[in-house]
């Protein structure tokens, strides 16, 4: 079943040469062009597009007036603005804020079409869908099928559209007992809450030796975990699975725990019978199904490197966090990472470091340890007493203390891999007095 588009566009030789292309497309099928609001009105009421693309030039280059009046008249029908100009990011945003669902430049291919049906596909199933809408969408289930992967998405925020990198983010440690697992739940936790782009969050517990995802998170024992991945070829995973394997945290994180035995973490590092060890296909299965459906994937690995899993997901990641505490025998094995690593082959300009339980007066200062860590340190938790009594209670820093020392740093953290939250810290901000005599001063020039 083609896909019925709409073009509103008062570039007629554009319009007709897309049109030309489109015979001979076995996904869509052009089914008129228009160059004014009148027009389109009639066009939408005759033929029902499944899809309408409103250019910049159409009715004499108020493109964004016309897609205005169509978003609103026809509330039910997907539209994208096209324009030609790449570098007017006023006219982008202002399209996100008057109705489009995605934004194509020109010279956009059969194939932009299609990945732009894609996106709207995301958004539609991620909300409910109405009987009405149901061909709809199955007709651009059928357009999208096989098309490939997006890494970023478009997300419609209150202040216009916002363009998200899909990152995979591994948490990993060479030691042990260094907070690793309680950095990673609050971080997946602060990108999951933030209150500026709404985030699609996983957090995949693949420290299959000692994972504590689901007690530092408060849940208990789930009767699935990562090695269920293992019953499924990964072209038999959709979202209704994707959700019966994971877990739901209150904050809007979906979890995928490690086992809860250790027998069966013995059997994610088996060697398979074609010479593979079982935690590399695995990890690699879980990471690429994940990349469907989520925006920030963060992976909590273990500390050895001889687990496949854990190397396969440090390979696979866009971003390692790498966590220490501040001590010689620690910042050392970190040294020793940056050789790993290399003998590894694995890229090394996505490694980040976050030193936790920081304690004043320990006798490091930054230029020592620039001396000593070989990579760019994010994040320097300071030591705080309350992420013991929160843990033990169940409850997450960020979230039940987000004036802790701990959720101010995560926060911080967190902004490094999406800008999400704004300044927060109150150190910036002049007190009551100095605002008081400030305005005097400012008043008396």
């Amino acid at each position: 079943m083609l896909l019925k588009v709409l073009l509103v566009d008062g570039d007629y030789d554009w319009a007709d040469r897309f049109t030309s292309n489109a015979f001979s497309s076995d996904k869509l099928t052009v089914v008129g062009i228009e160059s004014d609001v009148h027009g389109a009105v009639d066009r939408i009421m005759e033929y029902g597009p499944d899809l309408v693309l409103v250019d910049q030039s159409a009715q004499g280059g108020n493109g964004l007036a016309v897609l205005e009046r169509l978003s609103k008249e026809f509330d039910s029908i997907p539209f994208v603005f096209t324009m030609s100009n790449r570098r007017n990011l006023l006219v982008w945003r202002n399209a996100i804020s008057k109705g489009a669902i995605d934004v194509l430049f020109k010279d956009y291919t059969i194939e932009d079409v299609c990945n732009a049906a894609s996106k709207i596909l995301e958004k539609k199933e991620s909300l409910r869908i109405v009987p009405d809408e149901t061909a709809s969408m199955e007709k651009l289930r059928n357009v999208v099928q096989g098309s490939d992967r997006q890494e970023h998405r478009l997300v419609k925020t209150s202040q216009g559209g916002v363009l998200v990198k899909q990152e995979v983010v591994t948490i990993y440690s060479p030691k042990g007992g260094v907070g690793k697992t309680t950095i990673a739940c609050n971080l997946a936790a602060a990108l999951a809450v933030n209150k500026t782009i709404p985030l699609k969050v996983c957090l995949v517990d693949l420290d299959v030796s000692f994972g504590s995802v689901l007690a530092l998170m408060n849940i208990g024992s789930t009767k699935h975990s990562v090695l269920d991945w293992d019953r499924y070829r990964e072209d038999e995973f959709d979202r209704c699975l994707v959700e019966q394997l994971v877990v739901r945290h209150k904050s809007g994180v979906d979890i995928v725990p490690s086992p809860g035995r250790a027998e069966e973490s013995a059997l994610i590092n088996r060697i398979t019978d074609n010479g593979i060890r079982k935690g590399k296909e695995i990890a690699e299965k879980i990471i690429s199904v994940l990349r469907n459906y989520y925006d920030i994937i963060v992976i909590d690995v273990g500390p050895s490197l001889r687990e496949d899993s854990t190397v396969t997901v440090i390979d696979c990641a866009t971003k390692v966090i790498i966590v220490g505490v501040s001590d010689i025998p620690t910042l050392r094995n970190i040294m020793s990472c940056q050789q790993t690593f290399e003998n590894l082959d694995i890229d090394q300009s996505k490694m980040r470091v976050v030193l936790n339980r920081i304690i004043r007066g320990d006798g490091l200062d930054s230029a020592s340890l620039r001396e000593i860590i070989p990579y760019m340190v994010i994040g320097k938790i300071p030591e705080d007493p309350i992420v013991r009594r929160l843990s033990n209670e169940g409850k997450l820093p960020v979230l039940d203390a987000p004036n802790s020392l701990l959720a101010k740093a995560i926060i911080e953290i967190a902004n490094t891999i999406v800008p999400v939250y704004g300044a927060s810290s109150s150190r910036n901000k002049p007190g009551f007095f100095a605002r008081l005599f400030g305005r005097r001063r400012r008043g008396a020039m």
